[in-house]
């Protein structure tokens, strides 16, 4: 049989807040518990999917991309590894979209830094009206 927890226990186990865990209850991430008179029963696979869902989120997943794998995962009991090799390829080439940004800005930002230095390290004077003389 299972290892069955309240909520308490289960929010230490994963680091889960109560909170988050009645909101992933709510999206359908994890399934409804059992209940033990008024007292919500989790078990392994709650605590599994939950850890799933943290560290997710901690590599930048919004609850809504993870929401089909983590239902499937919870239906069917394994994790439908096409589908995550997928969202995480598809992660992958943000994160690079968002590299390429940066280094780019990056560039960017040495050339104006370069345009305001002179050779010896001071402040060059540049004329703040960049048009050219007698235009306006």
């Amino acid at each position: 049989m299972a290892h069955m927890m309240y909520i308490g226990a289960l929010a230490k186990l994963t680091g889960a807040s109560r909170k988050a865990i009645h909101h992933y209850e709510l999206l359908g991430l994890i399934p409804v518990p059992q209940r033990k008179g008024r007292y919500r029963i989790y078990n392994e696979v709650d605590a599994h999917l939950i850890c799933i869902i943290k560290r997710s989120q901690t590599l930048g997943f919004s609850l809504k991309e993870i929401t089909d794998v983590i239902s499937t995962t919870g239906k069917t009991g394994k994790l439908p590894v096409n589908m995550v090799v997928e969202l995480i390829e598809r992660k992958r080439e943000d994160l690079r979209e968002i590299i390429n940004s940066a280094l780019s800005k990056d560039r960017q930002l040495a050339e104006l830094q370069a345009d305001f230095l002179c050779n010896s390290g001071e402040t060059c004077l540049m004329p703040l009206d960049s048009s050219p003389k007698g235009q306006a």
